[in-house]
């Protein structure tokens, strides 16, 4: 099933959640390939000051028709490390970008891990991967953006910090945060 991102967390809201469901459901009525979505959602229409990434779960929805179709319109693909498409196929599509930047989102192989407290599944050798994959492309100036799920390894913020090293970034350690009472 794909679903429509925007790719940069603080444009969320302008987009809004019930903007965000219609247009999953309308891409998930096609069976196969986005053009029949076309009648309904058409990405010529997306704001042009706003950007997205599409997330697609099926292998056969990614091919060279929709490839190009999303570059046409300067539409991510969303980059997943996760069940449903092979990591190694996601990293060979990461070499071929359909927009001026990069979404990836670092998922995790299943819903097992239960304790998000800290790392409990090594995974600096995937990390490393696609450390080896991104850094070309933000050396070439394309922006590369990324979401990591407690699922990933255990503890999202761990593995955001250990990509920014391997990114040649100088993450912020935790401690000097001070302690978060509230989440909201």
């Amino acid at each position: 099933t794909p679903y429509v991102i925007p790719a940069v967390s603080l444009h969320a809201d302008v987009l809004g959640n019930g903007a965000a469901r219609t247009c999953d459901r309308l891409i998930c009525k096609s069976t196969g390939c986005l053009r029949p979505t076309y009648d309904y959602f058409t990405l010529p229409t997306l704001p042009r000051d706003l950007r997205f990434a599409i997330e697609f779960r099926q292998r056969g929805w990614i091919h060279e028709g929709v490839l190009a179709l999303l570059a046409e319109h300067g539409v991510a693909l969303a980059l997943t490390d996760a069940r449903w498409i092979p990591r190694k196929q996601m990293m060979q599509l990461a070499a071929q970008p359909t927009a001026d930047f990069v979404y990836v989102r670092w998922m995790g192989p299943d819903r097992a891990i239960i304790d998000y407290s800290r790392i409990q599944v090594d995974r600096a050798n995937e990390l490393e991967l696609w450390a080896g994959v991104l850094w070309p492309l933000a050396v070439k100036g394309r922006s590369v953006f990324g979401y990591v799920n407690n699922h990933f390894a255990g503890h999202s913020p761990e593995s955001a910090r250990q990509l920014q090293l391997l990114l040649r970034q100088t993450p912020i350690d935790p401690a000097r945060l001070g302690e978060q009472l509230t989440l909201f």
